[in-house]
């Protein structure tokens, strides 16, 4: 997570302690920019994969340092929402997880995150979110597969070597994206906070040729009448005022405390108040609403 101050152990018996020193990787290189570039014509602050973990969690951090030597920043996380099973397990999963990592003695947590962070009751997703409230004029963003391979089999072994859980060892595709649309949901209560939802299970698209292709129906599924990526991601780092907050490819689907869905190819309705694009599966049937 880009974010890690601890000594792991490991070897035989994990006799011999490994470092984990992701926070001062991190920093060491953020400590350069700031030494080389003193004003900035605009900045973006993003990562791939773990690294889009790290972008949420070094946002705010990065964006008060930086404040004063540029007008327009944004911040684009790309394929790692967090997603952890069963949902009721959220709260305890992370509290492994930042202990693990020892996350609360870095200055990534502020002072009034930091009780939270010590007794295990603060989520990853809500230091991203005060990160929002703190930089409203900031545009944030995520860019995600509905079933992201590599996700589910990160969380899938996680569960099941880190908290024993069969049930997220047997997290299906669906339910990991019931857990994307729970994230999408609470991050659009901010107003510069916006989605891109791609079907399928590519992992990643800013480095790889996918960013150039890929629509809401696909990694690589173009049509003239469906939104690239490229374009979207260019007008969220511009603040392009009429741009679709929520982008994804499907019928509605209302999600509830108790709803299963054994699908992923719906958006979810509880987004719709936002300015929401909505594509048919078939490519050149758009509809917007």
């Amino acid at each position: 997570m880009h974010a890690g101050n601890t000594t792991q152990p490991w070897g035989m018996f994990g006799l011999l302690g490994l470092p984990q020193r992701g926070y001062h990787n991190a920093k060491a290189a953020v400590d350069w920019v700031l030494g080389e570039f003193p004003k900035l014509e605009s900045l973006l602050v993003t990562g791939v994969s773990a690294g889009a973990l790290g972008t949420q969690i070094w946002s705010r951090t990065i964006l008060s340092q930086f404040a004063g030597r540029t007008d327009r920043a944004a911040v684009l996380a790309d394929s790692f929402m967090g997603v952890l099973w069963p949902e009721r397990s959220l709260h305890q999963s992370t509290m492994w997880l930042l202990r693990r990592f020892q996350l609360c003695t870095t200055p990534l947590i502020d002072n009034h995150q930091l009780e939270r962070c010590q007794n295990g009751t603060i989520l990853l997703g809500e230091v991203w979110m005060e990160a929002m409230q703190m930089f409203p004029q900031v545009s944030f963003a995520s860019v995600n597969s509905k079933v992201d391979n590599v996700q589910i089999m990160f969380e899938q072994a996680f569960e099941i070597t880190s908290m024993l859980s069969l049930p997220g060892l047997m997290m299906t595709p669906a339910q990991y994206y019931i857990g994307v649309n729970r994230f999408l949901e609470a991050y659009h209560g901010h107003s510069n906070y916006m989605s891109f939802l791609v079907d399928g299970s590519q992992h990643t698209f800013l480095d790889k040729e996918y960013f150039y292709t890929a629509t809401p129906l696909g990694a690589e599924i173009a049509s003239a009448s469906q939104p690239l990526l490229m374009h979207w991601a260019r007008d969220c780092s511009n603040k392009v005022q009429r741009i679709a907050k929520t982008v994804c490819a499907g019928p509605l689907e209302r999600l509830r405390d108790w709803t299963f869905v054994n699908s992923t190819s719906y958006c979810d309705e509880s987004l719709l108040p936002q300015a929401f694009h909505r594509y048919r599966s078939k490519p050149g049937t758009a509809s917007k609403m």
